[in-house]
């Protein structure tokens, strides 16, 4: 709860939480300055000054906090898409290899015993250089929304996948055996081969709009992963 209300302000509740929080902050500060220094007053003047204590934290304060925590906001909104930046791939919109790899290590060192444990798949999109060759860059780079949107619809939600380069990516696949992971890479492979997009006419080329252009036969293999051992994601020394 304390680390809730603590972190940076990335809603318009937590804006007005801040705003709310600091306000009577120093609501508190002035009456316990204003005590502590007039305390001997008569009543009457006692209740004037009182009235003077209150005025500028509410009428100052509180917009004054609106205003840091609307920037505080901005500013926390700014670094957390530019952490998805740092950590995602652009195109395809999975995890990047380092980041790919740092997840794997979290979850594996987060379950804080040595035998947590899962599966590493290496997928490579077979002769995918073709297509670019034949039908240009842009539509190569359709192709690879599609075959991420095929791998995705069979993974699990926790489940993570990061593109390695080009027309590899990583699946990882926590609590599973060599004998799930094959399973699941099957089931990649048939929904990849099943996966169909319309490219263009290539450049000085006639293409026939009725004609398909089929993503097949990914290739894959599967690797068991444990915490503890040196991680197969990264290139080891």
């Amino acid at each position: 709860m304390v680390n809730t209300m603590l972190s940076s302000p990335k809603t318009w509740s937590s804006v007005a939480r801040w705003t709310i929080l600091a306000t009577v902050a120093s609501l508190l500060v002035s009456l316990i300055v204003h005590a502590l220094a007039f305390g001997d007053l008569d009543q009457r003047t006692l209740e004037r000054s009182l009235v003077s204590a209150l005025l500028p934290p509410l009428l100052i304060g509180a917009p004054l906090f609106f205003v840091i925590a609307s920037r505080w906001r901005k500013l926390a909104l700014a670094n957390h898409r530019l952490g998805n930046l740092a950590r995602t791939d652009s195109l395809t919109k999975c995890l990047n290899r380092g980041a790919f790899a740092d997840c794997v290590e979290q979850l594996l060192a987060g379950a804080g015993d040595d035998t947590a444990s899962g599966t590493f798949l290496m997928i490579d999109a077979d002769n995918f250089k073709a297509i670019n060759d034949q039908y240009g860059h842009d539509a190569g780079d359709e192709a690879l929304g599609i075959i991420v949107r095929s791998i995705r619809a069979i993974l699990r939600p926790n489940d993570l996948i990061g593109r390695m380069g080009g027309e590899e990516f990583g699946v990882y696949l926590p609590q599973t055996t060599l004998a799930d992971s094959a399973v699941v890479a099957e089931r990649i492979r048939r929904a990849v081969n099943l996966a169909v997009f319309a490219p263009g006419p290539a450049p000085h080329q006639a293409l026939d709009k009725r004609r398909r252009c089929c993503l097949r036969y990914p290739n894959y293999f599967c690797l068991p992963v444990q915490h503890g051992r040196s991680s197969p994601l990264r290139r080891q020394e």
